[in-house]
């Protein structure tokens, strides 16, 4: 007798969602894919045939750099409820061994409740159905019906809270560990709380990986233009920094004076500020990093049809090594441009990345997404057959924003991207400014990446001015409430961008980009281009400080 397997390990909002720091969000997305692949390893050694994920031989599940779905799909002819129960133990086996390195620092008052917590962390869903007369695809809906049905039926353990002080990140399980009576160096804040599963996700390790923080990646483009000078400063900036207190930041974080006064007592603040700063003027940079990164959330469209779409167990093979060879190609990517990916397991993407890099970085991955699933079809509701393609959000923020802010920002964005452009393929940026709120920009990946990317030219060379975009959104909203055709507002439009003499040179070069926005102007608003507008300048503060730092201090 022959039947599927779905297993599925949970909660993922208790491993991803709930984070205060990168390292937060990192460990907990590693730690949910590390016990998927224990699952997976264990079915597989009970004699269960791996189809989701698909690896080249069951050595590949101990590779660390391997990111899996939280659902393993397996054919078996054993007995499904057995290969469940040892799958389950091994998941908490595994679960016991990241949890070690966190564990240690709780005190040992503490560490019973710290353990209870972490054994009532997972849910282990699973259902099996019989595969008759070969029929895959029927066997495989069945499972997913059922599978369905077993997580609406919810399994509560028993409520054992008591009056210790709640968690910082959850608000919910009771603190094991807090600030500053227990921190440990810069990895506890001030008054911070964290529970026995907040504990494991902030101290938990993984041998030769080093994540940075949010500072790291807005300091990214102002190190970049510094060149070898960024190892001069870095390391002078460090020397000052020990005369003043034994506590350590991340690299990038030393070129935002806050994040390294915050130690310092308020009567030694000044003084370390004066000789920071005078590290600078000594090199001769006058300029400052940005104090914005990027996170970026990305999957592909349609993909609960693709996977319908492949009716036999061979095919959905094919289309899970597609998607681990893209996966593995989209991690060399983030690192190329910079970046570092938090989750990339199949069509999924979580990641950090530098301003003056993100948009190119977008575009390799759409492209290399469309390259990995160029062999795979799905029929839409009309009968026509679509490839698969990628959906984005793109948020961002300022470095010390809340982490969960900008999480929650990064799912609005990919949400956006995918509810308001009709057949997908589409971005959205959302742009956090600090004091000037948050604005969205939404439309068609390849089309929107042009035109950003262009942007970002034309103001990092001053083609276009600070205030261009921001007179022709007060425009568009003047006009909107005027009721004008929709022709007025590329005649206006043209008109501010004339008055103003864009250009800043050759009249050529300014009739040139007026009549690419009035191009433009025929396919988007006049509002969303000046929301375009505004979020490019960012890119392209980013871009100038790559570009020209180290040339600006050589001078």
């Amino acid at each position: 007798m022959q039947y599927m397997f779905v297993g599925t390990i949970g909660p993922v909002q208790d491993f991803i969602a709930t984070a205060r720091t990168s390292q937060d969000l990192w460990f907990g997305s590693w730690m949910l894919s590390e016990l998927a692949k224990a699952m997976a390893k264990s079915l597989a050694e009970g004699g269960a045939e791996l189809i989701f994920p698909n690896p080249k031989n069951i050595a590949e599940l101990d590779n660390p750099e391997l990111n899996a779905s939280n659902k393993v799909v397996v054919q078996t002819d054993g007995d499904p409820g057995k290969l469940a129960e040892k799958a389950k133990l091994k998941v908490q086996d595994r679960l016991a061994q990241l949890s070690l390195q966190g564990l240690k620092h709780v005190p040992s008052q503490y560490r019973d409740t710290a353990r209870q917590q972490l054994g009532n962390l997972l849910e282990f869903y699973w259902a099996s159905s019989e595969i008759l007369s070969d029929d895959y695809a029927s066997a495989r809906r069945s499972v997913e019906a059922a599978l369905a049905a077993r997580k609406n039926t919810r399994s509560f353990n028993p409520w054992s809270g008591s009056s210790e002080e709640k968690s910082s990140m959850d608000g919910f399980r009771e603190g094991v560990l807090q600030g500053p009576k227990d921190r440990d160096m810069q990895l506890l804040a001030q008054g911070e709380v964290l529970s026995g599963v907040d504990v494991v996700k902030r101290f938990g390790t993984r041998k030769g990986t080093n994540f940075k923080s949010t500072s790291d990646f807005a300091a990214a483009p102002f190190r970049e233009g510094l060149g070898t000078l960024d190892s001069v400063i870095l390391q002078e900036i460090k020397d000052v920094l020990k005369r003043y207190t034994n506590e350590t930041e991340t690299d990038g974080a030393h070129y935002f004076v806050e994040r390294l006064t915050r130690f310092l007592d308020d009567s030694k603040r000044d003084d370390f500020r004066d000789a920071y700063w005078k590290i600078f003027e000594s090199h001769h940079v006058k300029r400052s990093p940005g104090p914005y990164y990027a996170l970026l959330r990305a999957d592909g469209d349609f993909m609960g049809r693709l996977i319908d779409a492949q009716e036999t167990k061979e095919k959905h093979k094919q289309l899970s090594r597609a998607l681990s060879g893209f996966a593995e190609v989209a991690r060399k990517i983030i690192t190329k441009h910079g970046g570092q990916a938090v989750y990339v397991g199949g069509d999924d993407i979580l990641a950090y990345l530098p301003l003056h890099t993100a948009l190119v970085c977008v575009t390799e991955l759409d492209k290399a997404f469309s390259a990995a699933m160029q062999d795979f079809a799905y029929k839409d509701d009309t009968g026509e057959s679509h490839y698969p393609t990628l959906s984005a959000g793109l948020v961002v923020a300022h470095h010390l924003t809340p982490l969960s802010d900008v999480m929650d920002a990064s799912r609005r964005a990919e949400n956006a991207a995918k509810e308001r452009v009709p057949g997908k393929h589409a971005l959205a940026i959302i742009l956090q400014k600090r004091g000037s709120g948050e604005s969205m920009v939404v439309g068609p990946m390849e089309g929107l990446l042009r035109r950003m990317k262009r942007f970002v030219d034309l103001r990092a060379s001053g083609t276009l001015s600070h205030s261009a975009a921001y007179e022709l959104r007060n425009l568009a909203n003047f006009l909107q409430r005027a009721g004008l055709k929709k022709e007025a507002f590329a005649q206006e439009a043209a008109r501010v961008l004339k008055r103003k003499n864009e250009s800043g040179g050759a009249e050529k070069s300014g009739d040139m980009v007026i009549q690419e926005i009035e191009n433009w102007l025929k396919q988007i608003t006049l509002a969303e281009l000046a929301a375009e507008m505004i979020a490019a300048a960012e890119f392209a503060k980013a871009q100038n400080l790559a570009q020209f730092t180290r040339k600006e201090a050589s001078a």
